[in-house]
């Protein structure tokens, strides 16, 4: 083995969860849930496949409701945009696992 390779292992063995191996970039989530048969779903996806949508494009909101600031004015920036997937079916496929709790 190479030592990338092994050093990709290594860091996914220790549960950093964030790495490359065989050249995919492999991340973790904690949000995923365990269905009532002890599976879990995850995902794996192509980068061509993946769409920034921009939800509310981001916009400066002066706020100058706290007078202890003696005249200034506070600028807060906001937006919204969320991931999505460009014909899921083509650059995505689901990953099923077993989630079962060890019994000894």
């Amino acid at each position: 083995m190479d030592e990338c390779l092994l050093l990709s292992l290594w860091s996914l063995a220790r549960g950093v969860g964030l790495g490359t191996y065989a050249g995919t970039t492999v991340k973790t989530d904690a949000n995923i849930p365990v269905d009532s048969s002890d599976d879990a779903s995850g995902a794996l996806f192509s980068q061509e496949g993946l769409v920034y949508v921009s939800e509310v494009e981001p916009q400066f909101d002066p706020d100058t409701s706290d007078k202890s600031m003696r005249g200034a004015v506070e600028l807060n920036l906001w937006g919204s945009y969320i991931w999505g997937l460009y014909r899921s079916s083509n650059y995505g496929v689901e990953l099923l696992f077993d989630a079962s709790l060890p019994t000894s």
